[in-house]
């Protein structure tokens, strides 16, 4: 699994960073693979193509000089900037408005994670369930870190202004359809007021 992730988002981060150069023929690579399919698998493989056709398969010198790297939160959403200006849409990261279609399809149900608790008994009463049935909320990366759980909004005390216009224009339609705010001055002061 290392050597996937290596090739298709950490090698890739390093180069969005301005962590490592890339070859020309990367740069070309992305750019003449992006675009043509905008569907999610292709655009990772067209990174992961790029890459290998650039540094090699497995590049051992680069793997050792930057296993130990850390990117932080700001790096992670350039990194999703990045690819989206290249046309690629990794199934991670990408606007839910073009993974399930909400505009075309009739759901019934569309839920929020930040209020599953109370949003799923109402769906599970309307389909039937007993009461006693109950989604769970726990995520299941829970116990795998010593992070202690806090809101959210913190990773974005500190982003640039700039930065978080570029991630609202990506994720805009989400915004929108699922009615989050999208007033960049709220957002980053409700974080500093709170941190």
């Amino acid at each position: 699994m290392w050597k996937f992730y290596w090739s298709t988002y950490w090698l890739p981060t390093l180069v969005s960073s301005g962590r490592l150069d890339p070859p020309k023929n990367f740069l070309e690579g992305l750019k003449q693979g992006a675009g043509s399919d905008k569907s999610h698998i292709p655009g990772i493989r067209t990174l992961r193509d790029a890459v290998i056709n650039a540094f090699g398969h497995i590049n051992d010198e680069l793997m050792r000089r930057f296993n130990n790297a850390f990117f932080t939160f700001e790096e992670f959403l350039e990194f999703v900037v990045w690819t989206s200006n290249l046309g690629i849409v990794d199934v991670h990261w990408a606007p839910y408005t073009e993974q399930c279609l909400p505009c075309q399809k009739d759901y019934r149900y569309i839920l929020h994670l930040e209020t599953i608790q109370e949003e799923s008994r109402i769906l599970l009463k309307d389909v039937g369930y007993p009461e006693r049935f109950h989604l769970t909320t726990q995520h299941r990366t829970k116990g795998y870190t010593y992070t202690p759980l806090q809101d959210d909004f913190h990773y974005y005390k500190d982003l640039p202004e700039s930065l978080m216009a570029r991630i609202l224009e990506i994720y805009k339609h989400d915004f929108d359809l699922f009615e989050y705010s999208k007033n960049i001055g709220s957002i980053l002061s409700y974080t500093k007021a709170v941190f």
